[in-house]
């Protein structure tokens, strides 16, 4: 169930509430055989409730600087027989565009998200800033966006257990990116003129000649 509310075109607001019951989890178990090697097998993980809240900011704080900002909270709880785990976290976003001159201009992005559990995992908090710039040339034809992602981040620990065992994966890969991206928009053929076409009327359906 969700519900969505929108005081004005700048402020809105969502909540969302999920339950399942006889859920079934893919947890990862160890090879008895063969150290240090993992399978997965399904468990069963009784049910689930998440409630999820947001709010909402888009809109110009200054002529040049547009931004749109995303602040959530979520309570979970999960239980299978023996188990149960409740967690709340709270996330952060914001998208920002600043206008250099028309076509062109620069972005940043941000998001943070507290620490998540759950009955198969954990993931400690994470935060990203990524950094950006575009521009649109001859006449809109000419479109180059770029974008310089995970300038500043934290590295991405998870905490995997089970029945009996815990393995902890640490990303030490570098997640930093360039990407740039360039389009060109164009059109072939000639143009189709418009015209009104006549439409149905009465209880007799009329088919248009095109």
């Amino acid at each position: 169930m969700q519900v969505y509310f929108s005081l004005n075109r700048s402020w809105s607001a969502d909540y969302l509430m999920n339950f399942g019951n006889d859920l079934v989890k893919v947890l990862m178990q160890p090879d008895g055989s063969r150290p240090g090697v993992y399978f997965t097998r399904p468990e069963n993980a009784g049910d689930r409730m998440y409630h999820k809240l947001r709010l909402t900011y888009s809109g110009r704080l200054f002529g040049f600087w547009y931004s749109r900002n995303t602040l959530g909270a979520v309570y979970m709880q999960e239980k299978m027989p023996g188990r149960k785990v409740c967690n709340a976290n709270i996330s952060f976003s914001t998208d920002n565009d600043f206008t250099l001159y028309k076509g062109i201009g620069l972005t940043m992005a941000m998001s943070a998200t507290s620490k998540t559990e759950t009955l198969s995992y954990e993931n400690n908090a994470t935060y990203t800033i990524d950094f950006g710039a575009y521009a649109s040339l001859l006449k809109d034809k000419l479109s180059l966006n770029f974008v310089w992602g995970n300038v500043f981040y934290n590295k991405n620990k998870m905490k995997m257990y089970g029945d009996g065992w815990e393995v902890t994966r640490l990303t030490l890969h570098s997640r930093t990116r360039l990407m740039l991206t360039a389009t060109w928009n164009f059109s072939l053929g000639a143009k189709i003129k418009k015209t009104s076409l006549p439409t149905s009327d009465g209880m007799h359906r009329q088919t248009p000649t095109l």
